[in-house]
């Protein structure tokens, strides 16, 4: 087999193959829940819908230090969950994959996720992010509850 044949033999192995592999890389997820309250007045016993989105916005603020940050947004609501509310913030730490932080909020509890690829960096980034929550919680005096998945692990928990 000639040289152009081995080119054109490996370049259609990475395009036909490069769908299934990227679906197959790892990603880590890691949640932390906290019980949703109706109002201010019971903050120990969990976190009002608006506290919590406060407490998101701050943690979002605090996240530069770690990388460049996409704007913190409002999801598109889910039609399917109409008392649930969910936000979203990105940030790509220097040499990288981009981390992801969400909170829903569902109507029973809050939900901070933050999830990232399998590297070193990424997964330092997405600790320290899941730290500035915990951190904003405690402060706060708020219980809560945190969990490690894998992509999979998560996908067969919901």
């Amino acid at each position: 087999m000639n040289a152009s044949a081995n080119f054109l033999l490996v370049a259609s192995i990475c395009v036909l193959g490069g769908g299934c592999a990227t679906d197959g890389i790892p990603v880590r997820i890691t949640e932390i829940r906290a019980v949703q309250t109706g109002g201010e007045d019971a903050r120990h016993a969990g976190l009002s819908a608006s506290a919590a989105t406060n407490l998101f916005y701050d943690v979002a603020s605090r996240l530069d230090s770690l990388g460049r940050v996409n704007p913190p947004h409002q999801c598109h609501p889910d039609s399917t969950k109409p008392t649930s509310v969910e936000y979203e913030v990105s940030f790509t730490p220097e040499g990288a994959s981009t981390v992801g932080l969400t909170m829903e909020i569902d109507g029973k509890h809050v939900i901070f996720r933050g999830d990232t690829d399998v590297d070193p960096k990424s997964l330092a980034a997405l600790q320290k992010a899941m730290t500035l929550c915990r951190e904003s919680l405690d402060k706060r005096q708020i219980k809560y509850r945190v969990r490690t998945f894998t992509t999979q692990e998560f996908l067969d928990h919901k």
